[in-house]
């Protein structure tokens, strides 16, 4: 787990539903943001549906937050890299 990047996703000007399963990739995530939780645990960890969760992914995707590489994490599961900053700008991941 990077506790600066669920300090970050914290942070997050996001809607409740994707700030949370941001917060919960970002708990799965290594010090370069790096994670590759199933949609399944996902939805375990936040108490969500799998849609709300896959809909939350997408939205993340869309303001550019997390990058998605689909099947590229163990056992079929997508990888996820974040990209959050402090300053609210997901244009990069922090350093």
């Amino acid at each position: 787990m990077s506790v600066r990047f669920v300090n970050l996703a914290f942070d997050a000007e996001l809607a409740p539903t994707p700030r949370f399963v941001l917060v919960a990739l970002a708990e799965h995530a290594d010090d370069a943001g790096q994670c590759y939780p199933s949609v399944a645990r996902l939805a375990r960890r936040t108490g969500l549906s799998k849609r709300s969760v896959q809909n939350s992914i997408k939205r993340l995707l869309a303001e550019g937050y997390l990058d998605v590489k689909p099947n590229a994490g163990k056992r079929g599961t997508n990888f996820y890299q974040l990209h959050v900053t402090s300053a609210g700008d997901a244009s990069q991941t922090p350093q």
